[in-house]
């Protein structure tokens, strides 16, 4: 007898405070849970129907937990994949039990919580499980999920002896604006080189980018909303970055990298990146000063031997195997709770 298409949801979401890194990632892991067979869908919020439509059906929630737990009965998937931090997502433990009923298998990415006792699986990366964990947890960076076209950068990306161009990027929204900070503070360095910032969709710090644009003594390009962020990081022998999911991307690459983080929810991340020596982590950007930016982007500037290491580090750990990892590790557990539900 034929097995059926296992159906699988994604509970997911992004906005200026939550970022995207979690949209994205959800994205590479859908895609490669098709390619073992699966049928995708998506719950999510209505501003990304359009991305989600193109890879699976799209559900849209309006953030009601019963009313939630009514669209998730309706859909009935084999395997529920929850992927947001545990304060976007403030149900009660109810909702936990029913997903458990409705699904063969429930998965949960970088989610610590006590809820997490409700979940088959969980996988973490960027947020180690706390008291709290699955019934089978794994915590690794080698469960990062990264788009494969980061990968293919990597293996032609070399550290060169020389900076001339310093890359920012802060996630999807840049919530605390340390961008035009960062922008402002690199004008104080003497060396001559290119600053760039990569803004995501939802960066909404317009007026404090256009004003350290009108007085930059740099020359200064913007990208905004980029199509292949892979073929511009490659570009790039230095990057000061967030530390989230878009440092895991230029870990990829092994582009040697500054951690600034814009959100207190980061400093796990950060400090876990960090113990493994594969970036410099100056902290929390809201209270990080301009001299200690200064300072370390100076010294890194003009130490060749040490940005080799951490780009020799970085692409060690960050291989770009993550999502094909979680995939085959999802499709092993739901075939064995298949067999036993069977039997």
């Amino acid at each position: 007898m034929k097995e059926s298409v296992p159906v699988v949801l994604f509970r997911t979401d992004g906005s200026n405070e939550i970022g995207l890194g979690h949209i994205y990632r959800s994205v590479v892991l859908a895609k490669e849970l098709i390619k073992v067979g699966c049928e995708i869908h998506f719950l999510t919020s209505e501003s990304f129907s359009n991305l989600f439509g193109t890879i699976g059906t799209c559900h849209i929630t309006n953030k009601k937990e019963q009313d939630e737990i009514s669209l998730i009965k309706k859909i009935n998937p084999d395997i529920f994949i929850l992927d947001i931090l545990e304060k976007f997502l403030d149900y009660s433990q109810t909702y936990f039990i029913e997903v458990r009923k409705i699904s063969k298998l429930s998965i949960a990415i970088d989610y610590s919580s006590k809820n997490l006792n409700f979940f088959d699986q969980s996988f973490h990366f960027l947020f180690g499980p706390k008291q709290h964990m699955a019934k089978k947890t794994y915590h690794d960076l080698k469960y990062c999920i990264v788009n494969p076209e980061f990968v293919k950068q990597s293996k032609s990306y070399t550290v060169k002896k020389s900076i001339s161009k310093i890359l920012i990027l802060r996630g999807g929204s840049d919530s605390n604006c340390i961008g035009p900070k960062i922008i402002n503070t690199l004008q104080k360095i003497d060396e001559d080189f290119t600053i760039s910032i990569i803004l995501g969709s939802k960066f909404d710090c317009w007026k404090e980018l256009n004003q350290e644009k009108s007085k930059s003594q740099k020359k200064l390009r913007i990208f905004h909303n980029v199509k292949n962020m892979a073929n511009i990081m490659k570009d790039y022998q230095l990057a000061i970055s967030a530390a989230g999911v878009t440092s895991t991307e230029l870990l990829t690459v092994g582009i040697p990298t500054i951690i600034i983080y814009g959100d207190p929810h980061e400093k796990e991340a950060a400090n876990y990146f960090e113990q493994r020596n594969s970036v410099i982590n100056l902290g929390y950007g809201k209270t990080i000063s301009n001299s200690t930016i200064i300072k370390n982007v100076h010294d890194i500037m003009n130490n060749f031997g040490a940005r080799k290491i951490l780009s020799r580090n970085a692409k060690k750990i960050f291989d770009g195997k993550g999502g094909s990892r979680i995939a085959k590790k999802i499709m092993l557990e739901y075939k064995k709770n298949l067999r036993s539900i069977r039997s």
